[in-house]
């Protein structure tokens, strides 16, 4: 997995605040969404995480669903759309 990053600019903290207003994704599904963008796999994120992959699965699941796109990548694309340009299609809107 090389660097075990997925992105080549890390998210600023600024970035990480306009995501976190923008969207309502609790603690824990956030945590989880966090680590997919350093690139973990479910099995990594687990023992960090301390629940059971299950328990991620279903984190995962659920800030999928918040942001309401079908898979890992449409996930890692509205996240990092919403931090750096504060819309999920990556467009600045006024």
């Amino acid at each position: 997995m090389g660097s075990g990053r997925l992105l080549r600019r890390p998210i600023t903290d600024a970035g990480w605040r306009r995501v976190v207003q923008l969207l309502s994704i609790p603690k824990r599904p956030f945590a989880c969404v966090a680590l997919v963008l350093r690139g973990a796999c479910d099995q990594q994120m687990a023992p960090e995480l301390k629940p059971g992959i299950a328990t991620v699965r279903t984190h995962l699941r659920q800030a999928r669903k918040i942001l309401r796109v079908d898979d890992r990548v449409e996930l890692v694309i509205a996240i990092v759309n919403l931090a750096r340009f504060g819309s999920r299609d990556g467009y600045h809107h006024n």
